[in-house]
């Protein structure tokens, strides 16, 4: 379904977009599409649910993901990337912004977890749009979404000339949604489009979440089940459970985890079939080689590593570890096939495709680029340390290269009683400092005990780092969403030394 956007909106933001445009015409800037060049442009592919170690050049051990795979090898993959939350609407605001996920949280709730969506997210116009910065850069921008969440009310359209929704749930018949389907859409939009012109499109892939209750025979039982994952895990009552299936999520009958984790790695070959679809097009359109190709993942799922089964929610890596293999014009030969090493952030995304069109982000966008460890000699991340929140449990983690400090917030004795299942006092396990390269899923809530212990000045490094980005990110969703009672949005010594940060915009 076409998802317009306000009438008045949209003359506004023509008057601007022109306005700019002008701008930059005059400044000799912007993409010379009178150059003769065609099929340039920018295409980013953001699947929910994606884990980065069950995809093949990840070191997977099934062959899941083979156009992946090749993508990467005319690319270039990053090795450790964290996305910023472990759940779907704040890890796309991420990656549409370039922002942190809480910049959308909305402040003056009086309990955040019984609030509606609606209630708790909503993306400022404040912050920058990936979209808008290439809509001012002459590029056509599409979006073609696959859940009702990404939509136009929670402040994700700014910048997009053409949205389309996917979402079986609110606007589809049952056999139109997912990227076959958003897919096709974009072919046909990208064929209505002056072929001189340069594109961006996001494409949003909600299929792998939707593994669990939409069977699909010819895929189901691509891969058998492994055996030393025959184990019956429990089914909870409700969706809110840990330590078992969410009931929205278990097939019926009795089944391992194995079975499931089957049924997840034969959809994802499903996945990247389309997904080598899509690449074909573009070849054949004569397209592929002038255009910018990003696959990430939104956010993992979990198989019972860190406490819970086919959901995310926590900060461990099957919740937050997902992939990002770019293939790009901008790449080098010698470069096509490497790997960017050390830890890199989906913050990233947004400032390192504004730099591949050799333009400076703007200013209020968290990420850095990572162009010159994609291009360059030396194949290392721009980042010493990546972020991530929103969690199930509150708090948040601190991931450098090897180590990572987590901290939570259960939120009083019933809260930890439900991670817990006893009445203890358990107010010691809120901290915990990991290796990841030696126990990747470390025990859940060890009482305080560290499962090992970093050296010292990587430990202060940790919890500086994860305290000053807290302290920022507190203070720059103050002021963009309103402030509270007690503290009011419009402080402009904070304003201005944001700023100064980086952290927020001139348009305040």
């Amino acid at each position: 379904m076409v998802r317009p956007f306000d009438r008045q909106r949209r003359v506004r933001g023509a008057v601007l977009v022109a306005l700019v445009c002008a701008l930059g015409a005059a400044l000799g800037c912007g993409p010379n599409v009178g150059s003769g060049m065609t099929g340039r442009g920018v295409i980013v592919i953001a699947i929910d649910g994606l884990r980065a170690d069950h995809v093949g050049c990840y070191g997977y051990d099934r062959e899941t993901t083979p156009a992946l795979d090749a993508l990467f090898a005319d690319g270039v993959r990053f090795d450790q990337v964290i996305a910023t939350a472990p759940t779907m609407l704040p890890s796309h605001v991420s990656i549409l912004t370039g922002c942190d996920p809480n910049v959308a949280r909305r402040t003056q709730l009086l309990n955040e977890r019984e609030a509606s969506v609606e209630e708790r997210w909503h993306v400022p116009t404040e912050v920058p749009h990936l979209a808008v910065e290439m809509l001012v850069r002459g590029f056509e921008t599409g979006a073609f979404l696959d859940h009702d969440h990404l939509s136009e009310r929670f402040g994700f359209a700014p910048g997009f000339q053409h949205v389309e929704s996917t979402d079986e749930e609110r606007y589809t018949p049952s056999d139109e949604f997912g990227l076959a389907v958003g897919v096709e859409r974009f072919r046909q939009w990208m064929r209505s489009n002056e072929r001189s012109k340069p594109f961006f499109a996001y494409l949003h892939a909600h299929d792998l979440e939707r593994v669990w209750r939409r069977p699909d025979p010819a895929w189901d039982g691509h891969f058998p089940p492994r055996p030393e994952l025959d184990f019956v895990p429990p089914v909870g009552n409700t969706d809110d459970v840990y330590f078992a299936i969410p009931r929205s999520r278990w097939r019926g009958g009795v089944h391992t985890l194995g079975y499931y984790e089957s049924l997840y790695d034969g959809h994802l070959r499903k996945l990247d079939e389309e997904i080598e679809q899509l690449i074909r097009m573009l070849k054949v359109e004569k397209r592929y080689d002038n255009t910018t190709i990003v696959v990430i993942g939104t956010h993992g799922v979990q198989f019972g590593e860190a406490g819970m089964l086919l959901a995310s929610g926590r900060y461990s890596t099957a919740d937050v570890g997902v992939p990002w293999i770019i293939s790009s014009p901008a790449i080098p030969p010698e470069r096509k096939g490497s790997v960017v090493e050390g830890v890199a952030s989906l913050l990233d995304v947004a400032p390192t495709l504004i730099s591949i069109l050799r333009s400076e982000k703007p200013r209020g966008m968290h990420g850095v680029s990572q162009l010159d460890a994609i291009v360059g000699d030396a194949p290392r991340s721009a980042r010493e340390f990546a972020f991530t929140s929103c969690g199930e449990q509150g708090g948040g983690a601190v991931f450098g290269d090897r180590w990572t400090l987590e901290k939570s917030e259960l939120g009083g004795r019933e809260g930890r009683r439900s991670w817990f299942g006893d009445q203890r006092d358990h107010s010691g396990a809120d901290f915990l400092f990991y290796d990841r390269s030696a126990t990747p899923f470390p025990p859940l809530f060890v009482g305080g005990a560290q499962v090992a212990s970093p050296p010292a000045e990587t430990a202060r490094a940790l919890e500086a780092a994860g305290a000053t980005w807290d302290f920022n990110m507190k203070r720059t969703r103050r002021v963009l969403q309103g402030g509270t009672l007690l503290l009011p949005r419009r402080d402009d010594e904070t304003i201005a030394e944001l700023q100064k940060l980086g952290y927020l915009g001139d348009d305040l």
